[in-house]
C-alpha cells in the first residue's frame, strides 16, 4: 500500500523546497496550527535544536520545561 500524501509531506524538504515554513504551513496535516505563530515559532526552535545538537538535547530541553508528576505505589 502506498501512501500517495507522501510525497506532498516530503516536497519541502527536497530541492527547490523552501523546507520547515512550508511544511508548517500544510493546513491539511496542522489545521489552525498551521496559521499560529507562536506554535510555528516553538517547532522552529526545537527543529533548530534537533539540527544542531541531536535529538536527546531537545528531548531533554522539553522535559526540564514541563514539570512532571508522578505517582509511587505506596
Amino acid at each position: 500500500m502506498r501512501d500517495m500524501g507522501g510525497a506532498a509531506v516530503t516536497a519541502p524538504f527536497q530541492a527547490g523546497g523552501t523546507g520547515l515554513p512550508a511544511f508548517l504551513s500544510m493546513e491539511d496535516i496542522f489545521g489552525d496550527l498551521a496559521r499560529n505563530e507562536g506554535w510555528r515559532a516553538s517547532v522552529t526552535s526545537m527543529f533548530d535544536v534537533i539540527t544542531e545538537d541531536g535529538i536527546s538535547t531537545a528531548i531533554d530541553a522539553l522535559l526540564a520545561e514541563v514539570p512532571l508528576e508522578v505517582e509511587l505505589a505506596r
